[in-house]
């Protein structure tokens, strides 16, 4: 990863840890943001263009307890699909930080 492309993945981390916090103190915006002296109209930025990123995707819950034992060392790979262009298969064990990591560059963010 570039220094620029870890620059904004630490800003969209930031943002994301401050949205969530936000939301469990149960304080309105304006509020956490004077008392966590945060930018309210980067704030409001924020808030908008990453609800907008997760409201385009669709997630599926998927229960695996139903699954036998033989059945669970059978499983094929999670295939991703990222628009037309990539494909990604992760296998058991995978790093969770690192998918997050690749799919955040491959959106081109």
């Amino acid at each position: 990863m570039t220094p620029k492309q870890q620059g904004r993945f630490e800003k969209r981390q930031y943002w994301e840890d401050q949205i969530q916090k936000w939301q469990e103190s149960g304080l309105n915006q304006t509020t956490y943001c004077k008392l966590h002296q945060i930018d309210r109209h980067g704030f409001v930025y924020w808030k908008k263009r990453l609800s907008t990123e997760r409201s385009a995707t669709s997630l599926v819950e998927v229960s695996l307890n139903r699954l036998s034992h033989e059945d669970n060392l059978s499983l094929s790979p999670l295939r991703l699909l990222i628009g037309k262009r990539y494909r990604i298969e992760v296998e058991k064990g995978f790093d969770a930080a690192t998918l997050h990591h690749l799919i955040y560059i491959l959106e081109g963010r």
